[in-house]
């Protein structure tokens, strides 16, 4: 049966995110008089939202110094939100073979953020729907983010591909009945990846056009 709708992740998936994410985090602990982390480290703390991000960097024995930090992240990220960020290899592609179907950007990262990410990348006139970590009260692994998409274009969970990096990407899609997609190229560790058995992975983007191609002969 065709895919009809295909469900994307933000950071990590469609876009590399990281080191302005990196930055404004590391920026955002300077200015608390906090020990920065290095890139590599806080590439792992990304997949949960803005909080948790901010959470893992600043330390979970810290909580009172949280909402101080999300308050001063939003200033220096805003500023900064795509100085660095761009398409990963592929997406241009993807977007364009698919552009006949619906299509969706669903991420736990928060609307003020996925906005400039969205408009300054050129993405928002090239999918149909964008939700972001505060558009449904639930982040991912929560189905509710891609079931209000699938409501949205009326499509049904088996005519749905979710396509993400993450974790929480694997376990909302098959907690809404939709097959998942997950790229080892991207934010999450490849071997977790794998070992939670995804229904399909891929090695880059481009992959994604012959596995959609395989799928709607199915």
């Amino acid at each position: 049966m065709p895919i009809r709708l295909l469900l994307y992740d933000l950071d990590g998936t469609l876009a590399d995110t990281k080191d302005d994410l990196a930055n404004a985090v590391n920026r955002t602990l300077a200015d608390l008089g906090l020990p920065g982390h290095t890139r590599e480290e806080l590439y792992g703390f990304v997949g949960n939202g803005v909080r948790m991000l901010l959470l893992r960097a600043v330390g979970e024995d810290r909580p009172a110094a949280l909402d101080e930090a999300l308050t001063v992240f939003r200033a220096h990220y805003l500023n900064h939100i795509t100085d660095h960020t761009r398409l990963y290899p592929g997406v241009d592609a993807v977007l364009s073979a698919f552009n006949a179907r619906h299509q969706a950007i669903v991420t736990n990262k928060p609307m003020i953020y996925t906005e400039g990410v969205v408009r300054n990348l050129g993405l928002a006139e090239r999918v149909g729907l964008v939700l972001g970590g505060d558009s449904i009260p639930a982040l991912k692994p929560d189905p509710a983010m891609l079931l209000a998409a699938l409501d949205h274009f009326g499509v049904a969970p088996e005519d749905a591909l979710m396509v993400g990096d993450g974790l929480p990407d694997i376990g909302a899609a098959r907690a809404a009945g939709v097959r998942c997609a997950i790229l080892t190229c991207g934010l999450g560790n490849a071997d977790e990846l794998v070992a939670a058995e995804p229904d399909h992975v891929l090695e880059h983007m481009e992959q994604l056009i012959p596995l959609v191609a395989s799928l709607d002969a199915e």
